[in-house]
This record gives structure tokens, C-alpha cells and sequence, in this order.
């Protein structure tokens, strides 16, 4: 029986710095073995025994391959009865590979696809570079837009791995971005940051001379948006700025205020409401209830009327319904 993590000395070995991490993954023997390691785990075949590891990379020296084996061991790779296995950390590295972030770089220009933006149903543009999405309506504000880092009517500018183009259209691409994208604010909702696990810290910014319509962001934001909620993990420092409704989309009382008032689907994931359906995300809108003690009021203004307050922490502290 191969022996557990917890029984191995080197199970939890001594931290490694940052140099010293990248420094044992700057040689292809060291990559190689941990692309075997994960493909013998994929056809169920671990651990993997030296010399079938051996086998498995292109390497003609068993001495020196043994040197760069043990490199590994106790940081990417786990000794255990019966041979090798990954470590949750060498998974890290070959799925990185696998995203294509260190082995490509793809690149689409500027194109109007077939999708409707979100606020006001008029076409998308959208493109790939440098590993991010963008997409941008061609008629309204957007979400976002001051010019620079995100062009005018930027609705969704995102860092999507390379992978993620991969047998998709432009169209599946930005259905994809939206996907992953609100899978890590779930997390981040929740105080936890979606790439390391560490505490996300939370908090509300608000636009202090907010003025935007329809057809114009407001010239002291950029956006159309009055209230916004920054997330930034303590330990990686990633970070995402997204718009404060997005705090209470999935609440029980929206859903369900939606679910009573025609939303055409049986769960509300926030791809459904930021893309595929303009006529909901056009009736949420997001105000400050107070500021001593800042309280946001969202409020989703259909055939009837839902108001939605939550609190510095993003808890819900008030909910008023009118279905008249």
C-alpha cells in the first residue's frame, strides 16, 4: 500500500523561496519529469516506479536523472511505497504548462461578434491580447471605459489562460471569460482568494461626485457604475475590482425575485445575468443608502420591484419587496 503524505519525512518539507522554486524548475529533465508524473496519473497509473519513470522521459543517463529526481522531491514530487507520485504543488506547475501562459501567446484583433452587450443590446467587439479577453459595447458606456487600460464600453476585460481559445469562437471565448471570471469572485465574496487560498480583505468604493446616464460614464470614475468592491488577497496580492451588485446577484432574494418575474433559466449563475440576458442586467442598479454606516441599496426594477442593502461586510442587512 503506498504510504500516506503524513507518514514521510519528507512530506512537509522546508519552505522554499521564491528563486529557489523557480531555480529547481529551470531545467527540462526537472519539467519532463513532472509532465510523466502527471500523464502516468491520468491513465491511473501511480505511483510510478523509478525505473518506469525513467522510461517514460526522453533521458539517457539514469545516475543524473536520479539527481534531478530527488531535485524534486519533497516540494513538486512525493516519495512514497511503490515510487512517485505529484505533489499538489508539481500539479500547479504541469497545469500551468497546460494553460499555455508560459508556452504561448495567441492574439486576435479587434472583431465584432455575435453577442449583444449586456446594458443596451447593441453589438460586441471584442479581442485577445497579451492573455487577456476584452469585450466592449460599440454604441454605450459599457461597465467601464477611461480611455486607457479599458477602452471605451468595456463591459469584460479579463486575464483568460491561452487554453481557454482553444476550439472556441470569439462568441464561446467571451462565454467562457465570463465563466471563469465570476467562479473567482465567488471566492473572493467569500473572503478567500481564488489562486492561493489565503484571506481576500473586502472593501467598498464609492464614487464621491457620481454622474453618469445611460449614454455617458461619469467623468470622475470612468464608469457607469457609483459603487464598486475591491478584493485583494494578503498574502499573492491578486486582485479584482468588480461592480457592488455583483455582492448580493445570487442571494436567495434576488433569485428568487427573478425566478417570480420571468428570468428564463433555473438557476442564476452571474454569466447569465452580466451577458446572455441584457433586459436584467439593465435593471439592476446600485446607490448608497448611507454613508455613517455606508450601507449600498441595489435595486432590480422589472414588472415589480426588489431593493437589496448590505453593509461593509457585504452582508445582507435589509431586503423590501413590491410586487404590486
Amino acid at each position: 500500500m503506498p504510504q500516506s503524505s503524513a507518514g514521510r519525512d519528507d512530506a512537509d518539507g522546508p519552505g522554499l523561496s521564491p528563486s529557489a522554486a523557480f531555480g529547481l524548475l529551470g531545467n527540462e529533465t526537472r519539467v519532463s519529469i513532472l509532465e510523466a508524473l502527471w500523464d502516468a496519473q491520468a491513465e491511473d497509473e501511480t505511483p510510478v516506479p523509478f525505473s518506469a519513470l525513467f522510461g517514460r522521459v526522453d533521458y539517457d543517463d539514469s545516475g543524473n536523472f536520479n539527481y534531478h529526481l530527488d531535485r524534486l522531491v519533497g516540494h513538486f514530487v512525493r516519495r512514497v511505497e511503490g515510487g512517485y507520485e505529484l505533489r499538489s504543488a508539481g500539479q500547479h506547475v504541469v497545469r500551468a504548462v497546460l494553460a499555455g501562459a508560459m508556452t504561448s501567446d495567441p492574439s486576435f484583433e479587434p472583431t465584432e461578434i455575435d453577442a449583444n452587450c449586456p446594458y443596451c443590446g447593441a453589438t460586441v467587439e471584442a479581442w485577445y491580447e497579451d492573455e487577456r479577453f476584452t469585450a466592449r459595447c460599440t454604441a454605450c458606456p459599457g461597465a467601464v471605459g477611461d480611455g486607457s487600460e479599458h477602452p471605451p464600453g468595456t463591459f469584460l476585460r479579463y486575464e483568460v489562460p491561452p487554453a481557454a481559445l482553444r476550439g472556441r469562437t470569439p462568441e464561446e471565448v467571451l462565454a467562457a471569460a465570463h465563466v471563469l471570471y465570476d467562479a473567482k469572485l465567488t471566492a473572493l465574496l467569500e473572503g478567500v482568494c481564488p489562486e492561493c487560498g489565503a484571506v481576500a480583505d473586502r472593501s467598498i468604493d464609492v464614487c464621491p461626485d457620481h454622474d453618469a446616464s445611460e449614454d455617458d460614464a461619469c467623468e470622475a470614475c470612468g464608469s457607469r457604475h457609483e459603487v464598486w468592491i475591491d478584493a485583494v488577497c494578503r498574502n499573492c496580492r491578486y486582485a479584482r475590482r468588480f461592480v457592488a451588485w455583483f455582492a448580493v446577484a445570487t442571494t436567495p432574494a434576488v433569485v428568487s425575485f427573478l425566478h417570480d418575474h420571468g428570468a428564463p433559466w433555473d438557476r442564476v449563475p452571474f454569466a447569465k445575468l452580466t451577458w446572455e440576458n441584457a433586459h436584467y442586467v439593465d435593471a439592476i442598479t446600485e446607490s448608497v443608502a448611507s454613508t455613517d454606516p455606508l450601507r449600498v441599496r441595489v435595486t432590480v426594477d422589472l414588472d415589480a420591484t426588489l431593493e437589496i442593502v448590505f453593509d461593509e461586510a457585504l452582508a445582507v442587512v435589509d431586503v423590501s419587496r413590491d410586487d404590486a
